[in-house]
């Protein structure tokens, strides 16, 4: 499961104890609970808020750094923060396989590898999409392509669909 933490969020001290609290009381594992921080919760009070994030990696949830490559990021906060997972942005990915937003989507694959996180690719819509982000060793995807938003009776109801199909 993944769920979206809000820069505003990121400001609070206890955010870490808080999610533990929801994870041990509903019996869920942190580790399966992904959360994802955007590169602009990183703009502004870059101290405090490194020191939730180190809290919450610490607690054991794997933590995703969303919509790369719009934002203000920099390559040193790749390094020394405890990020697993690197969300490339849609815009990026909506260029492949023949767009300039190729390279970069292989480029952040390589540096991905080499800084020991998973990429992901935003905003599938196509096969192709799809076959590129795998050609470039993407572990992961998420769009369109694979689903749309949809209610939780829905969801349950497309998971049983894929369980039967196996």
């Amino acid at each position: 499961m993944s769920v979206n933490v809000a820069p505003a969020q990121l400001r609070d001290s206890n955010l870490a104890q808080r999610f533990l609290a929801v994870t041990q009381s509903t019996g869920v594992s942190p580790s399966s609970v992904k959360l994802e921080i955007t590169e602009s919760a990183l703009e502004h009070g870059l101290d405090e808020v490194s020191a939730v994030i180190d809290a919450l990696a610490t607690t054991g949830f794997p933590l995703a750094l969303d919509d790369f490559g719009t934002g203000y990021s920099s390559l040193g906060r790749l390094i020394h923060m405890p990020f697993d997972i690197l969300k490339i942005d849609r815009s990026f990915v909506w260029q492949t396989p023949d767009g300039r937003g190729a390279g970069v989507v292989t480029s952040l694959s390589q540096l991905s590898s080499h800084l020991q996180l998973h990429a992901l690719g935003e905003g599938v819509e196509t096969a192709a999409h799809e076959t590129f982000l795998c050609d470039c060793n993407y572990r992961y995807a998420q769009g369109f392509y694979y689903a749309k938003p949809m209610a939780p009776a829905d969801f349950e109801a497309w998971l049983e669909r894929a369980r039967q199909a196996k």
